[in-house]
């Protein structure tokens, strides 16, 4: 079963506490609770890796590959693990005085399931790449309409020979352009949904790729933008 999930950015705490700086031996205090300072640093270098992530979702930050998306989650789970019991004694000791600190172990958790999520999208990625590798694929452009009274435009045409034994019923593309020498990736990709205008040979209703037929992807091409279609998974039938 495929999951879908919905990755959010969530503040872990509205502290960070008092750096140890050139005074390892020292604590640190908020109001009347000590934290011994070495444990305070540990807490921090947790928060720092949470803001990462956290800093992924503003608006004009820099967008992120997967493979970094899914490292930043490795690394404040990895950090959790070793580090848990003085993340959880830091915690136990300022949740009731500090507004807004947040479970490290809740925190820990949602970015688990997250890096789950990567993981299993990766794989289907690797599972696509390899099945793509196995089709037989035109790309060719070409100027043309497809409504009655629209100009023509130039479009990239991908045709996809459909030379496996398995029924394609639907694809994930990601619509990946360059432009000024820049790799630009969408926020999300595209889940066609197939219809007859898009398999050859046309047939009235048709809405999968059975072996031996092509499927047919456009993708309009702007001035001065080059596109990478990456087809991220495939949806199958069992005829």
């Amino acid at each position: 079963m495929k999951t879908t999930l919905k990755l959010l950015g969530t503040c872990l705490a509205t502290l960070v506490l008092a750096s140890c700086g050139s005074y390892p031996d020292n604590d640190c205090s908020i109001g009347n609770v000590v934290i011994d300072c070495e444990n305070a640093e540990v807490y921090n270098h947790f928060v720092a890796k949470e803001q990462d992530i956290n800093a992924s979702f503003q608006k004009g930050a820099k967008k992120l590959t997967p493979n970094e998306e899914e490292q930043l989650r490795i690394d404040l789970v990895e950090y959790y693990k070793n580090h848990k019991e003085d993340l959880q004694s830091v915690y136990l000791k300022i949740k009731d005085s500090v507004f807004g600190a947040r479970d490290p172990l809740s925190v820990y958790e949602m970015r688990s399931e997250e890096l789950s999520y990567f993981k299993e999208r990766a794989e289907e990625r690797k599972k696509a790449k390899k099945f793509t590798e196995t089709l037989n694929i035109r790309a060719y452009e070409v100027d043309t309409s497809f409504y009655e009274g629209q100009d023509k435009l130039p479009y990239l045409v991908y045709e996809i020979h459909n030379t496996s034994d398995s029924t394609i019923s639907g694809v994930v593309v990601n619509k990946v352009i360059e432009k000024n020498g820049e790799i630009i990736t969408p926020n999300s990709p595209t889940h066609y949904l197939l219809s007859e205008d898009m398999i050859l040979p046309k047939e009235k209703g048709k809405s999968v790729v059975r072996p031996d037929e092509k499927l047919v992807l456009t993708f309009e091409i702007l001035e001065g933008v080059k596109i990478k279609p990456e087809i991220l998974s495939y949806s199958f039938k069992n005829d």
